[in-house]
């Protein structure tokens, strides 16, 4: 009997040691009241006394989402000669592989960043927002918030109206150096709207006063009462609207 009781606390230690050793987040381990304190069972000689249950239960998981499938699982199933589809039927069960009807994935790759680089092996194309097509020799262009590129007379940088479009023609397109399939759509990222602040909200809202008419003196009459005279306001030229500004560019990529 106190074998059992050994054991029963030495399973209990190796489970907390091995969970403080893998890193869960919010894991637990609940002992029962028997195992905290000596059980009255354990002290007997009899080999068949009764032994007291014994629960342990363990709640939480690691670092990630706890959703769907884990990138260490795959890895390590991968590793064992395991194909794609048996991983995702594991952890996916109830599901079925085939082609979606969507046409074309759309990957963000980068967001609100100062400038890009963009190459290619082969000449590639660029098409601005207008529909123009702009032929690019192969090699590296690097955009900047100003969306130029070297397509005016002589190489001169020529800005361009956005979102701009990079097609590859023979060869895939890198991103600071990184190669991707599909074409490269590169636009401005605009500020986000201002947070009004609680001292604005709660101001209070100014009462505008209402001129009192002036009395009249004893023995005299008010004028009759007249229509304002509308102000015509002299002809301006209406000022431009400030460019609003941006915080970078955002690359999305259409596979």
């Amino acid at each position: 009997m106190r074998l059992r009781c050994t054991l029963t606390a030495a399973l209990l230690a190796a489970l907390a040691v091995a969970l403080a050793g893998v890193g869960t987040a919010g894991a637990m381990v609940v002992a029962p009241e028997s195992a905290k304190a000596p059980c009255p069972s354990c002290q007997a000689d009899d080999p068949e006394a009764p032994v007291a249950t014994t629960t342990v239960v363990i709640s939480g998981r690691g670092y990630g989402h706890g959703i769907g499938m884990s990138q260490y699982g795959a890895f390590g199933m991968a590793s064992a000669g395991i194909a794609y589809d048996g991983i995702l039927r594991f952890y996916y069960p109830g599901t079925e592989l085939g082609k979606a009807p969507v046409s074309v994935v759309r990957v963000l790759l980068a967001d609100a960043v100062p400038s890009v680089r963009i190459s290619s092996a082969a000449a590639f194309v660029a098409i601005d927002a207008s529909g123009a097509t702009w032929t690019l020799p192969a090699g590296e262009v690097v955009l900047d918030r100003s969306l130029s590129l070297p397509v005016g007379d002589g190489g001169a940088l020529l800005q361009l109206a956005g979102p701009l479009v990079f097609k590859p023609k023979s060869a895939a397109l890198p991103l600071d150096g990184k190669r991707y399939r599909g074409s490269l759509k590169v636009g401005l990222v605009p500020p986000p709207p201002p947070v009004p602040t609680l001292s604005a909200i709660l101001a209070p809202v100014p009462a505008t006063a209402v001129p009192e008419p002036p009395a009249a003196a004893p023995g005299t009459s008010l004028p009759p009462a007249t229509a304002p005279t509308a102000t015509v306001p002299s002809a301006t030229a209406p000022s431009a609207p400030p460019a609003p500004t941006v915080t970078g560019l955002r690359v999305v990529n259409r596979i």
